[in-house]
């Protein structure tokens, strides 16, 4: 798809999900800006809470966004085929789009994800991946579950990484327009 469809699409999924988030955002190439988004990526951190249902409904309790999602399907205006707690996967057939929706929950960090889901997939393996190994990520840390790990000897300890440009911090690097994100591997000895 071009970009401008992807755009297009984006925004109105943002509109739709967004009365359901604490935060959303577009990531992915469409992010980047590519000429050719080959799907578009959304990034989000759902509010919290249960779904008031009407009468008449069922009892399953959802969160809003959950809920939102739902109705989409109920509405036929996505096209469901994953729906994890973590990653949701769906088809807009207005826009003719593919759609991954990827949900920020605890432990995860936004600035670990959304950073991690703009990429480009290299830069992002580039940079959680430990400097003793040639990456970005200096060795008493660790990327796990979404969220950067400090190493200790009792234990590993959560850095809160609430934005990218906090997240490219604790990396020890300066914040990357997304546009020129780029791997920089370091050779490294073997002993």
């Amino acid at each position: 798809m071009d970009l401008k469809r992807a755009k297009a699409a984006a925004s109105w999924l943002v509109e739709q999900l967004g009365p359901a988030c604490e935060q959303i955002e577009v990531a992915g190439s469409v992010r980047r800006g590519k000429d050719e988004p080959g799907d578009v990526e959304l990034v989000c951190i759902p509010k919290p809470g249960a779904t008031k249902l009407e009468f008449g409904m069922t009892a399953q309790q959802l969160n809003p966004l959950e809920w939102q999602v739902q109705q989409l399907v109920r509405r036929k205006e996505i096209s469901l085929y994953a729906n994890g707690q973590r990653m949701k996967k769906f088809f807009v057939s207005k826009w003719m789009a593919d759609v991954d929706l990827f949900i920020v929950r605890p432990p995860a960090q936004w600035g670990v994800i959304f950073t991690i889901r703009t990429g480009p997939a290299e830069f992002a393996h580039w940079l959680v991946t430990r400097v003793d190994k040639g990456g970005g990520c200096p060795n008493h840390y660790h990327v796990a579950d979404g969220a950067v790990w400090k190493i200790g000897g009792k234990g590993d300890e959560l850095v809160p990484t609430p934005t990218e440009e906090s997240f490219f911090a604790v990396m020890g690097e300066r914040w990357i327009e997304p546009a020129r994100r780029e791997p920089r591997w370091r050779k490294v000895k073997v002993r």
